[in-house]
């Protein structure tokens, strides 16, 4: 990470994993179909380590365990919330196409977010020992 690029590679692999689920729900081949699910899974997987090296540009000391457990435990939410709205897209349409559409979404969200945090970086603040 010499080059501080962790917000790119964190973005890139979000919209990896958005564009899969997208086009999932329209897949029509099975081959199509596990192509895109790998790469849904790549771009999962593959966010977690820049991801969590972001925070410690912009906290640090103390407020940093609690704000990466504020961010850890959000993050939990959002497992629960975006299953829970597939399925219930997925009971009124009958499809979970428009389910992974609302969750693409969301990862879309949240690359131009990590990216707009890029942008908008403040200094860290050390504070001093006590």
């Amino acid at each position: 990470d010499r080059r501080n690029e962790r917000h790119l590679h964190t973005a890139g692999s979000l919209l990896l994993a958005a564009a899969g689920l997208y086009f999932v729900g329209a897949a029509q081949s099975l081959a199509g179909c596990v192509a895109l699910w790998c790469a849904v899974a790549a771009g999962l997987a593959s966010y977690l380590g820049p991801f969590w090296a972001c925070p410690g540009e912009f906290i640090s000391g103390r407020p940093a365990a609690s704000a990466l457990a504020f961010i850890n435990s959000f993050g939990s939410l959002g497992s629960y919330f975006s299953l829970s709205m597939i399925g219930a897209i997925a009971t009124r349409t009958g499809s979970l196409e428009g389910g992974f559409h609302v969750v693409a979404a969301a990862l879309l969200l949240a690359a131009v977010l990590v990216l707009a945090q890029k942008l908008h970086r403040r200094p860290v603040i050390v504070p001093l020992p006590v």
